[in-house]
């Protein structure tokens, strides 16, 4: 299984050679720490939806962009089908029209993408990836990237007929561990440097070209702008150190700093981390945890290893999670990778549950009574039939379609003799349990 994995890599990517050395995407991938293509994301497959939303979800118009991506030991490979997720944070190369392979940072330093430099940090309860702008040993500017739907309407008078993404970025300033907001202007600037008189001339320099007044990408502050740096990452090792090793191929590691500031609600499934879930892998074998979490933000599952580091899940080479005693499968749709609870699955069809969170926004009006912000976790429920998945509403006339209407009356019968409900997701189960034994 994992030859043939590597073969389909090694045809479905562009690569290009790397250390005076001509590699395939796969043989790449599996010479980085002496570990394989598994460690760095996950294979989805499935179909698109039909619903039409303006706008994309990723940063680059097309996916012709020339990557470099640098490993923690100091390897790197070239690929050419790489974008970033900007909904998931996350690098991804197209393998065809219906798959994705999905990056994660475990093992990986950086992303350098037309030039650009690309590194992933912890910042505000999640990890997010960012575009380097300027990095010195004292500090780091970054560029951060946020997208949000803004909601058609049948307003004629709004011309907005569909869905759309809007694209934000704001910028950021690192210093230590700590990562605050960064207005890129030019007296934040001056003063940021006011003690390196050569750095405040470049920036002089810089503002007469017109573009850092407008907030233009790339900012060029000579020589130190955009090189390669050596940072370090300590990730594997302390995964590790903390008897992760053999999960590596799963997910990855991510280390942080609490942040400070305070929002209402969590964007995790669960209230709390103390969760029974048994994790089957493809092979056939399964181990056990009882520190789980699904991050609805990310839609991954991450397992707390101390106060302040996380271990992250990818789907590669993993079949189901079973927190619990519910079934978590990842699904691709609607051009993104989700995480559904089964509610019910058979040959034919699957009943799934997804996830979602929103940030409220808070008020200074007392009559809204929100004073800070606030994560609001919401569901929807969606039936996957052959290779479509489709919103779907728990329902009896839904519900019934779904059956042989030889049936029906067997069904409803048990239906009313057993007092079920057609809207609660336990009692749909029972009812299609019963409509597989009877058909």
């Amino acid at each position: 299984m994992r030859s043939i994995l590597l073969f389909v890599v090694s045809i479905l990517c562009t690569v290009v050679s790397a250390q005076n050395s001509t590699n395939n995407f796969a043989s790449a991938l599996n010479s980085i720490s002496t570990i394989n293509a598994n460690n760095f994301g996950a294979f989805t497959f499935g179909s698109k939806k039909a619903k039409v939303i303006e706008g994309s979800v990723h940063k680059f118009q097309t996916w012709d962009n020339t990557t470099v991506i640098h490993t923690v030991d100091g390897k790197k490979f070239t690929i050419e089908n790489i974008n970033l997720n900007l909904l998931r944070n996350t690098f991804e190369s197209k393998i065809s029209e219906d798959s994705l392979f999905t990056f994660n940072f475990n093992g990986i330093d950086k992303f350098v993408v037309n030039d650009k430099v690309f590194k992933n940090f912890y910042y505000n309860d999640d990890n997010r990836v960012y575009e380097m702008v300027y990095e010195s040993e004292e500090m780091t500017i970054m560029k951060g990237y946020d997208i949000q739907i803004l909601a058609g309407s049948p307003n004629p008078m709004l011309n907005r007929k569909n869905d759309k993404y809007i694209r934000r970025q704001s910028y950021f300033i690192k210093e230590d561990d700590n990562i605050r907001p960064f207005k890129l202007n030019n007296r934040a600037l001056m003063k940021l440097f006011n003690d390196d008189v050569e750095k405040v001339t470049e920036i002089e320099n810089y503002i007469e070209t017109d573009r850092l007044a407008s907030k233009q990408e790339a900012i060029n502050l000579g020589s130190t702008i955009n090189q390669e740096f050596d940072t370090g990452n300590k990730t594997s090792a302390q995964a590790v150190s903390t008897g992760l090793s053999n999960m590596s191929s799963h997910g990855a590691s991510f280390y942080f700093r609490n942040p400070k500031r305070i929002v209402d609600g969590s964007f995790y499934l669960y209230e709390n981390w103390k969760n029974s879930a048994t994790i089957f892998i493809s092979d056939n074998q399964n181990f056990t945890l009882t520190n789980i979490n699904l991050n609805l933000k990310r839609n991954t599952f991450e397992t707390k290893v101390a106060s302040d580091s996380l271990f992250t899940f990818s789907f590669n080479n993993i079949d189901r999670f079973v927190v619990n005693n519910k079934i978590y499968k990842n699904y691709y749709f609607n051009d993104d990778n989700r995480v559904c609870e089964v509610i019910f699955e058979s040959d034919d069809f699957s009943v799934l549950k997804g996830f979602k969170v929103e940030l409220i926004e808070g008020s200074a009006n007392p009559m809204v009574n929100r004073l800070r912000d606030k994560y609001v976790r919401k569901h929807d429920y969606f039936l996957k039939s052959e290779n479509t998945i489709k919103p779907f509403k728990l329902k009896k006339s839904r519900i019934m379609k779904l059956v042989d209407a030889s049936k029906t009356d067997q069904i409803l019968e048990y239906v009313r003799q057993n007092k079920l409900s057609f809207k609660n997701e336990a009692d749909v189960r029972t009812i299609l349990e019963f409509y597989l034994e009877i058909r």
